[in-house]
């Protein structure tokens, strides 16, 4: 059957059916019904997860139908946290073919998400709904960002939230849901700006906690990361927030010099990512924000750790490249060596 082989994933909706036999698209269709319906109701969620992985693009002129779109509409509700994505990610590819039965479905699981994280008392309840809100805005971003500004707040508001609570599971949580909502509307974050950084430049540096937490707290700031570089990158605030926090370049220059991550390059490879998206600055300006981050520690966002060490790092001269000022004049005893 032509119309469901991969050698046909790239041609038009009309192409792949009018391959088929009457009888033969009939058998595929009540077949998929029959699966779907397995799905569903099997009481195993790897086996659940294993048939919608399952379902890649040959069979979407055949999911996109009404009954199949009622039986997937069904797993959104699912109890495991993997099948709602996997749900959500075959329905945002459907909208493309049936978005009259789609849309409807994914929008008010949207309102359902949102309102789950906006009362819900359990921080569970709270992880599992931003994670549906990111899966959400990679495979249904056009239905997501119409409400951007809405989610955003809401996201923001709970980050606040969870950071004072001091749990890094939902701040991790929290914040990969908000990188990828500056995918779908920089424009609405750029907005959310001068509350939104302060919590991202706290979240990188902290590292309290150990023991038990200790995997946590690199989940979170590895997220920390990235959602700052994905946040610069689409609002398109580079170098503005080394004008605000002049202590974070010297920050992360000296995370990324440190023993605690010398051995693991995946985090030297986040902070690599996350300095080449702030941008790069001439040594001279550089030492001027150095200079000043003592009596300006963060421009209000309460950096007093990083202001320490950037005081130390400064009498130390740890930075050959500032006192050398390779880049101004001759070369200092430093660099010739």
């Amino acid at each position: 059957m032509h119309p469901v082989g991969r050698g046909h994933s790239q041609g038009g909706f009309s192409q792949r059916v009018v391959l088929c036999q009457t009888h033969q698209l009939v058998a595929v269709a009540k077949l998929l019904r029959r699966v779907l319906v397995f799905c569903v109701s099997d009481p195993d969620p790897m086996t659940r997860r294993q048939v919608l992985h399952s379902l890649d693009q040959r069979f979407d002129p055949f999911l996109c139908e009404p009954q199949c779109v009622a039986l997937l509409a069904h797993g959104l509700h699912d109890e495991d946290v993997p099948v709602r994505k996997a749900v959500v990610g075959i329905m945002g590819r459907l909208t493309q073919h049936n978005p009259s039965y789609i849309v409807p479905a994914l929008r008010k699981f949207l309102i359902q998400i949102l309102t789950e994280l906006e009362y819900s008392v359990e921080a569970k309840h709270k992880e599992d709904a931003t994670e549906m809100l990111s899966t959400m805005g990679i495979h249904a971003h056009r239905l997501i960002e119409p409400y951007a500004g809405a989610v955003a707040r809401c996201l923001l508001k709970r980050l606040k939230e969870a950071t004072a609570d001091g749990s890094p599971k939902l701040v991790a949580s929290l914040l990969e849901g908000i990188a990828q909502l500056s995918e779908v509307s920089g424009h609405e974050v750029k907005q959310l700006l001068p509350e939104l950084i302060p919590l991202l430049v706290d979240a990188i540096q902290d590292h309290g906690g150990g023991g038990a937490s200790s995997l946590k707290r690199e989940h979170q700031l590895e997220q920390a990361y990235r959602a700052l570089r994905m946040v610069v990158e689409n609002t398109g605030c580079v170098l503005d927030v080394y004008d605000r926090y002049p202590s974070l370049l010297p920050f992360l220059i000296d995370s990324l010099r440190s023993d605690a991550h010398t051995g693991d390059w995946h985090h030297r490879q986040q902070i690599l990512r996350c300095i080449g998206t702030l941008g790069a600055l001439e040594p001279a300006k550089f030492q001027r924000l150095a200079s000043g981050a003592k009596s300006d520690p963060v421009g209000g966002g309460g950096d007093g750790q990083a202001s320490a060490l950037l005081e130390g790092e400064a009498k130390n001269q740890t930075w050959p490249w500032i006192s050398s000022g390779y880049h101004y004049g001759p070369p200092g005893p430093e660099a010739t060596e």
